[in-house]
């Protein structure tokens, strides 16, 4: 009985070292999508009061935002899936994180423009 306990303690000592281990992650990765989101809103934004319209600078910016984006999100998938392995419990941690730093970097944007 004593050997499970101390099993479970050191799952949850793990746990917190890895959910601590991504904090700078996701710092970074709050960062990167408040400068993708704030330069992709203005250029739409810029390209969109021009006379012409839809014009190339629009069109690129959505590419480009598209693209930056879906980078963002298969390199976070993979960083997950990576730090987990295999360990759902720590990978909905990880999601759920992940996830509220997207709404963060949502809101900042709002608050930006």
């Amino acid at each position: 009985m004593e050997a499970t306990g101390k099993k479970h303690i050191q799952y949850k000592v793990v746990g917190v070292i890895i959910i601590k281990k991504v904090y700078p992650t996701l710092f970074a990765y709050l960062l990167a999508l408040i400068i993708i989101f704030y330069f992709s809103v203005n250029s739409l934004i810029d390209s969109a009061m021009k006379t012409t319209f839809p014009n190339l600078q629009f069109i690129s910016s959505l590419i480009i935002m598209k693209v930056l984006i879906w980078v963002v999100g298969i390199s976070v998938k993979k960083y997950i899936s990576k730090i987990a392995n295999g360990n759902k419990k720590i990978e909905l941690q990880l999601k759920v994180s992940f996830i509220l730093g997207s709404v963060i970097a949502i809101f900042c944007i709002l608050v930006l423009t």
